[in-house]
């Protein structure tokens, strides 16, 4: 179970964050979103950031893709 997604980042000024994780069906090719989380104002500096509680049961055979990202530049 992936209960959580962190990321170490650096951002000079305080950003809104989203963590994804996106699940694969290897017979189908594709991925489709298994858990999505925004944060608003996660901060700014050097440090961990964290998505907070998520739910994703992880399952054998399945490929997953996790990342962060913001609209901020």
């Amino acid at each position: 179970m992936l209960t959580q997604v962190e990321q170490y980042l650096n951002p000079l000024i305080s950003r809104d964050l989203r963590f994804a994780v996106y699940e694969s069906n290897p017979e189908e090719r594709t991925y489709n979103r298994a858990a999505y989380k925004y944060v608003l104002n996660a901060g700014s500096g050097p440090g961990w950031y964290s998505s907070g509680p998520i739910s994703v049961k992880l399952l054998p055979g399945r490929d997953y893709a996790i990342g962060v990202g913001s609209d901020n530049q």
